[in-house]
């Protein structure tokens, strides 16, 4: 639905099947393994690079927009290409890797998911939203429902509270129902509308 509302107001929208995505096999899936802010942000780098190279993108009003997993990696595209990404929207995102490993730990299986977090060879921090927060010099968007049970509210509150603390600019919107997936009417309103300003604001449609 967030790629049709925006096709709707005019954007082109790019939804990258990243290695690590599922429905093309296990080998593809599996190459995204412990691939957080590796090969899986090249795939997303290398796709908007060909959408400026085939005329598509202006490079100069261009934002990364995820959820989940897809939030963590528009955060990081701030951080690691801020030279091709003018702004960037984090939803129910993944921020504080090392936060969501020792939470994940507690349930049934994570010990076992949990390997497959962060990047081979790399400490978590050194891939974390969080911990990398100075590099950010573009907008982010965050937007978390306070009933997200699957990546903490917490996560995305002291996101902003970093931020704001090193004067960055930041803007936050709390939800207070939708859970993950935002799966109510009045969540993902509130979505769409503060999505649509901040673009409006950033890029100019």
């Amino acid at each position: 639905y967030t790629v049709q509302f925006l096709a709707s107001r005019g954007y082109a929208v790019l939804q990258p099947n990243f290695r690590g995505s599922e429905g093309f096999g296990d080998a593809y899936e599996d190459a995204g393994r412990h691939q957080w802010g590796g090969i899986m942000q090249d795939d997303v780098v290398d796709g908007t690079k060909w959408l400026i190279g085939e005329g598509i993108a202006n490079p100069e009003k261009i934002c990364i927009v995820g959820s989940s997993y897809g939030g963590y990696a528009a955060a990081m595209g701030l951080i690691q290409t801020p030279e091709l990404f003018k702004c960037g929207i984090s939803i129910s995102a993944v921020l504080n890797i090392p936060s969501l490993i020792t939470f994940d730990k507690k349930f049934i299986g994570g010990k076992s998911w949990t390997k497959t977090m962060g990047l081979e060879g790399a400490d978590p921090e050194t891939v974390s939203p969080y911990h990398l927060a100075d590099k950010i010099t573009d907008p982010l968007l965050i937007i978390h429902a306070k009933d997200d049970h699957r990546v903490r509210y917490r996560q995305a509150e002291s996101m902003h509270k970093k931020m704001k603390k090193l004067k960055k600019d930041v803007t936050f919107v709390t939800l207070e129902d939708g859970d993950h997936n935002l799966d109510t009417e009045s969540s993902r309103t509130k979505e769409l509308s503060a999505m649509e300003k901040f673009l409006k604001k950033h890029i100019g449609k």
